[in-house]
């Protein structure tokens, strides 16, 4: 793997991860607030709440992975543009597509 494929797939993986907690903990506390009549109608107890909640974060996740992808890219290319950094990978003779292929692949997997 290419120097440069890698730094873009480490400039990728912050934003991606932190976007992907971000909206997940915002489905959840969305969730919750739409449950909270249930939850205080049917006296469940602290734990059995909880453990229903956790329980449901792998398919919030799910729902979020594509927005956070999104996000991770446009966070990504925008802070190398920022930076310069596209430019100086045009100029050291490296494809624009170089630097967008990783972050495809990534978005795919």
């Amino acid at each position: 793997m290419k120097i440069l494929t890698r730094y873009i797939l480490r400039e990728f993986i912050k934003p991606f991860i932190l976007a992907l907690m971000f909206f997940t903990v915002i489905i959840l506390i969305v969730r919750v607030l739409e449950e909270l009549q249930f939850i205080l109608n049917s006296h469940p107890g602290l734990w059995l709440t909880f453990k229903y909640l956790i329980l449901q974060v792998p398919a919030f996740i799910q729902i979020v992975i594509p927005i956070a992808v999104l996000f991770g890219v446009l966070i990504d290319l925008g802070g190398l543009a920022k930076t310069s950094e596209l430019m100086a990978m045009r100029a050291g003779g490296a494809n624009i597509f170089t630097a967008a292929v990783p972050l495809f692949f990534a978005g795919m997997v």
